[in-house]
């Protein structure tokens, strides 16, 4: 194992049955899904490596989630918005 262990966090019961209800929905985006597995791993005991190991994400991905989840809480399954100008898409345009 790399570095300290992960501290478990803890979820309330608001949070998880937020979290159960993200994983349930088939048309939700596969990052915030990986995000909810991650934080429900945790919420049930499983040290970040076993946590890597079943979503299938590298390590320090699995550390650096589980860090924003103690700075912004269940927001931490949501991208924050990115600076600078949006991207454009015509329809009907090639990439």
């Amino acid at each position: 194992m790399r570095g300290p262990p992960a501290r478990r966090i803890a979820l309330s019961q608001e949070e998880l049955g937020r979290v159960q209800k993200l994983l349930a929905s088939r048309t939700g985006e596969v990052r915030v899904s990986d995000r909810c597995k991650i934080f429900l791993l945790s919420h049930e005991g499983h040290g970040t490596s076993v946590i890597a190991e079943k979503v299938g994400l590298d390590f320090s991905t699995v550390r650096r989630r589980l860090a924003e989840f103690r700075i912004r809480g269940l927001d931490a399954i949501h991208d924050r918005p990115r600076s600078g100008r949006p991207r454009r898409f015509s329809p009907g345009r090639p990439c």
